[in-house]
């Protein structure tokens, strides 16, 4: 049975349109067709539990079939309802794109993450301050800054969090700059003085470390 809730269920059946027993705009052969795509025989015995109407097939797949299977039927669905524009179909959201996600087990992408943990867990993987190397010192206040980036998401201080986002960044990119001054100094991003020559980091902008930064020597630091 696949994982949907109650919440689930509704979203995707008024997406569909199977209040009336049917689901978009399919006739029987093309929702035979459909669904042999995607590997399933939806006139299947197994799947009229519930009856022989499309939506009580459908209903009938989500209980029987697996979450892998369902997230990609889903996913298949909703690329139909985007490509063929069926009428009457309402858009296809984002939060309906985060049940086949979910289910299917894919990544998910930053652009339907539902909460600010999924944003940072989708972006950022499981990435520490430890990943980055950082003298203790450093390191202790860069961990510090992020509990209060975390803080002031929570709070809602939007502004608060993109000054202190900011910040951090532009120290973890100077302490790399420090770290490695030859590779930093020779990109062709590097800011210069008036005699072509890299200034001194302290004058360095956080632009212009960021596009100096943009290095495949840099992996970690581009993921933050």
């Amino acid at each position: 049975m696949a994982a949907l809730n109650f919440t689930d269920k509704k979203l995707l059946e008024e997406l569909l349109g199977m209040g009336g027993g049917y689901v978009l705009d399919f006739s029987d052969s093309t929702y035979a067709a459909f669904f042999r795509d995607q590997g399933v025989d939806i006139y299947a015995e197994i799947y009229s539990l519930n009856g022989h109407s499309k939506a009580k097939r459908m209903r009938a797949f989500w209980e029987v079939a697996a979450d892998v299977q369902v997230g990609n039927v889903l996913d298949a669905l909703f690329d139909y309802i985007v490509y063929t524009n069926p009428t009457g179909a309402p858009p296809v959201e984002d939060r309906h794109r985060a049940i086949a996600v979910r289910l299917s087990g894919k990544p998910v992408p930053v652009s339907i993450a539902s909460t600010e943990d999924d944003f940072l867990a989708s972006e950022f993987g499981n990435l520490t301050v430890s990943d980055l190397s950082l003298d203790a010192a450093i390191a202790d206040t860069i961990d510090q800054r992020l509990r209060e980036i975390s803080v002031c998401l929570r709070a809602n201080a939007s502004l608060a969090c993109i000054l202190l986002a900011g910040s951090t960044l532009e120290a973890l990119l100077l302490n790399a700059a420090t770290s490695s001054p030859a590779d930093f100094n020779r990109s062709k991003a590097a800011p210069k003085d008036a005699s072509g020559k890299a200034r001194p980091f302290p004058d360095w902008s956080l632009n212009d470390l960021m596009g100096t930064s943009k290095n495949k020597r840099f992996p970690v630091l581009l993921r933050t």
